[in-house]
This record gives C-alpha cells, sequence and structure tokens, in this order.
C-alpha cells in the first residue's frame, strides 16, 4: 500500500469508528455491515500476508539451494549458520522480507481497526443502555410526581370534606 492509501484508509478506519450520542441510532444501523466490510479486509490483508511469507520462504530456499551448489561446485563445504547470516544480503530474499513485512504491517492494522469497532460496539450499548436508564429514571419521576399530584388532590378532598363535616356539626 503507498503512503497516500495508508493515510486514507486510516482516515477511513477514523471516520467509520467514531461516532457521537446524536447519531447513535444511525452508527448501530451501520455497525454490522462495517464489521464485515472491516473483516472482508482483513482476510484479504491475511491472505496477502500469507501469501508474502511462503514468497519469502521459496526466496530463502532457492537462495540457500543455490549457494549450497555453488559450493559444492567450488568442491567448498558450507554450513548452515553461514547460509543463514548471508541470506539476509542477498537482494531477492530482502525484497522478499520486505514485501512479508509490509503485508503483516497491514494485517495487524486491520486487525487492530476490527478491534476498535468492537470496542465502538462496547461504547454504543453502554450509551444505550444509559440512555434507557434515564428514561426510566424519567418514567419513574412522572409517575411519583403524579402520585404526589394525586394524594394532594386526595388530601384537599379530605380536607374539604372534614370542613363540611365540622360545619355541619
Amino acid at each position: 500500500m503507498s503512503e497516500n492509501k495508508d493515510k486514507d484508509l486510516a482516515q477511513e478506519i477514523a471516520d467509520d469508528v467514531s461516532f457521537t450520542e446524536a447519531d447513535l441510532n444511525d452508527n448501530m444501523i451501520r455497525q454490522p455491515s462495517l464489521v464485515a466490510h472491516y473483516g472482508r479486509l482483513l482476510a484479504e490483508n491475511q491472505y496477502k500476508m500469507d501469501l508474502s511469507k511462503q514468497k519469502m520462504e521459496i526466496a530463502e530456499s532457492r537462495a540457500a539451494h543455490l549457494m549450497r551448489e555453488e559450493a559444492n561446485e567450488d568442491g567448498k563445504k558450507i554450513t548452515e549458520a553461514l547460509i543463514n547470516s548471508t541470506l539476509p544480503t542477498i537482494t531477492s530474499v530482502v525484497e522478499a522480507r520486505i514485501s512479508y513485512n509490509k503485508a503483516k504491517r497491514d494485517y495487524e492494522a486491520m486487525k487492530h481497526a476490527l478491534e476498535a469497532f468492537r470496542h465502538k460496539k462496547d461504547m454504543m450499548v453502554q450509551i444505550g443502555v444509559n440512555r434507557r436508564t434515564e428514561m426510566d429514571n424519567k418514567i419513574r419521576g412522572l409517575e411519583l410526581r403524579d402520585q404526589m399530584d394525586g394524594q394532594e388532590d386526595r388530601d384537599r378532598e379530605l380536607r374539604q370534606e372534614a370542613k363540611s363535616s365540622f360545619k355541619a356539626a
């Protein structure tokens, strides 16, 4: 991935993960499709990483095989330690390792992006619970107020009856 594509993807992920309480409902609706989208991107990145690793292993194997053949033709013995210490200097191996490391970086970044969506889901659920609790408390408050208003009306009626009874007596 180029540096610009990396920045664009990072910005897209940041935009998709962010939300406010004002747009909570829209985000709750979009969340499953975003998780599916980024899950697919994660799978693609894993495939690229696995493929790059395989190519790296092939490049290392070929380079080691050529080193052994050259040593054989020259009548020299070559140790595995010498082969292992020389591999990182061979251009095809270096390129394959760089390709693998980039693919691994992209995979890890996407894995973290998907984890961010799990955190987003948890936060949205908590906000939803808080909203519901707030709504329940308001409803209870209104019910309590209605009960209190009803009690005041009954008290007023009883006082009125008591006054009427007192006057009659």
